[in-house]
This record gives structure tokens, sequence and C-alpha cells, in this order.
């Protein structure tokens, strides 16, 4: 099938498959189907079945979720190369939060049935899974220390350092990072307001620290690791 071996790459570089051998993402392939999906159109709600993953391949999807109040909480945005939905691949467990397409999206869905069947013939990748199990646990904690212990400007900093190392650009003294997304959705993502968001933003661009053309931001990647990592850590 056409894609095959880009999807094969893409899977390869993440974190729940980069210790796959080059025939476990081969078998892992061969069992995804290609989706698409519109401009706001819901993949999945919270509390569906937990039914398989999706990679993205073109296009943008939100996690969110809805709080008691009828607030939206923006969780997560997930564009090319990145995977929505891996815990209810591993687990079968419902859904824990909404997704939709941002904007016209594309991607591969790897079924839970199909994914549990290659598992069970190669006993082997559960150690794989396990190591990835804790990086996310590490994750998790991570976020957390960030959301209550970090000012706005560490948080953003290091989510543009993870956008630019999603499309594999550390080690340039200068790059452009795509924010493709509404300011209200960014904020909501560092968990901070959209005010104190714009007012860094405005602070770094008079500094000289980044230069905002429409959605494309340019930045200086050593200026923002020291943004991001004050104390080294």
């Amino acid at each position: 099938m056409s894609g095959k071996p880009n999807l094969m790459a893409t899977l390869g570089t993440h974190d729940l498959f980069r210790r796959f051998a080059a025939d476990d993402l081969a078998a892992l392939g061969a069992i995804a189907v290609a989706k698409s999906w519109g401009s706001g159109a819901t993949i999945f709600q919270r509390g569906d079945e937990g039914d398989g993953m999706i990679v993205v391949t073109e296009g943008r999807v939100r996690l969110s979720l809805l709080a008691h109040n009828g607030r939206e909480i923006s969780l997560k945005h997930a564009g090319p190369g990145e995977i929505v939905g891996e815990i209810a691949l591993l687990d079968g467990g419902p859904r824990s939060a909404d997704a939709t397409a941002m904007t016209r999206t594309h991607g591969s869905f790897v079924p839970r049935a199909g994914f549990q069947r290659l598992i069970d013939g190669r006993p082997g990748l559960l150690r794989a899974i396990n190591m990835y199990l804790c990086e996310r646990l590490r994750d998790t904690n991570e976020l957390v220390e960030s959301l209550a212990l970090l000012p706005i400007e560490a948080r953003l900093a290091r989510f543009m350092l993870k956008q630019l190392a999603l499309a594999a650009i550390e080690d340039e003294a200068e790059a452009g990072v795509s924010l493709a997304m509404p300011q209200s959705e960014l904020a909501a993502l560092i968990g901070a307001s959209r005010p104190k968001l714009n007012r860094v933003l405005v602070t770094w661009e008079k500094s000289g620290l980044i230069v905002r053309d429409g959605q494309l931001v340019r930045c200086k990647i050593g200026a923002l690791r020291r943004i991001a990592f004050p104390r080294g850590d």
C-alpha cells in the first residue's frame, strides 16, 4: 500500500515504537488503515470504546476535555508524525478525552484487535511497551511540575522546543516553528491566559528572541533553552 514505508518511518521515531525492530514495524504498518476527517469533525469522544490508535499524517488534531462548567480544556495538539489514542491501543479502555480535527486531517488507524494479535505473537515487544509507559509517567510528572512551578516564559519555551524537536530541528542556532493555532488554544495548552501569553510573545519579539510571520515564529534556540531550563535541568 502506498505510504506504508513513510508510516513505518514515522512509527519508528515515536517513543512507543522506537525500540521495535524493523520487521515489527513492518507488521504494524501492515495492519494500518488510511482514514480522513474534515475540519471540525469529531474523531472520537471521551468514553468511546478504545478501539485503536491514529497516526496523524496531515492536518492537526486537538485533544480536549469538557469541564463540568461547560468550559472546554485543551490538552494537546497532535500534528503530522504524532499519534493519538495510544493508551487505548494498549489497554482497550474507554477514551479519556475528545479528539477533534482542527483542519482537514489524514491519518493511519491501527486497530487494537490487530495490534493485540501482533503482541501475542511477539511477546518480546512487551518490554518495549513497558519502558514507554514508564517514560509517559515521568513526562506526566514533569508536566504537573511545569504547570505548578514554572513561570509562563519557561512553559512557552519548553512547548516551542518540543515543536522544534518534532520537526527534527534541534542543532541549529535559529529556526522557525509553526504555531498553527489561535492564541487562546496555545494559552490553554501551556496553562496560561491569552493576555499573559501575548505579553510574553510581544516582549520576546521586542528583544529579538523571536520574529513572528503569521503562524511561523522564528526563534533563537539557545535563548529558548536558557529560558526553558533556567537551572540547567
